[in-house]
């Protein structure tokens, strides 16, 4: 009788443990123009929080759960791809470049949105602004010798 309820309940585990199998999908993003990887490409499962990027040399690995999750590549200034992870391995995929840029899209340091969502200022940088190199003043405008911070006095 042991032996009987031992193997329904290793039957069982494995059944049940059988459907969570994780899997890992890798490969290489690059550009459909000119075949150079792409970094920074966010890589998703659809419908699902969280992601991954690509690495500098368009490289990424992503886990997924299921053989019909459906991965999205998202890159600004190029346009999106979806595809069924099925049971692939690796994954390398070429993005198109978008053949309207869209001026409306804010760039900050770790994500990007639409202009009309930003309720502070914001400027465009025209590509000829970057190519001018940084701007750096010759001397020191502001004066922080007068700042004495964290310091206490004792009477």
């Amino acid at each position: 009788m042991k032996k009987i309820w031992f193997l329904l309940i290793v039957t069982f585990s494995a059944l049940s443990f059988s459907n969570i199998a994780e899997r890992t999908i890798s490969g290489v993003v690059t550009s459909a123009d000119d075949g150079m990887p792409i970094p920074g490409v966010q890589v998703n499962v659809k419908s699902t929080t969280g992601g991954v990027t690509t690495d500098i040399h368009g490289k990424y690995q992503i886990k997924i759960q299921d053989d019909k999750a459906i991965l999205v590549f998202s890159m600004p200034g190029f346009i999106s791809e979806e595809i069924v992870a099925g049971s692939q391995a690796v994954i390398n995929v070429q993005l198109k470049l978008e053949t309207s840029p869209s001026r409306d899209i804010i760039i900050r340091g770790y994500a990007t949105q639409k202009q009309k969502a930003v309720t502070g200022a914001a400027t465009v940088a025209e590509p000829e602004m970057l190519s001018q190199g940084v701007f750096s003043l010759s001397e020191n405008t502001e004066e922080y010798a007068g700042i004495a911070e964290n310091i206490f006095a004792i009477r």
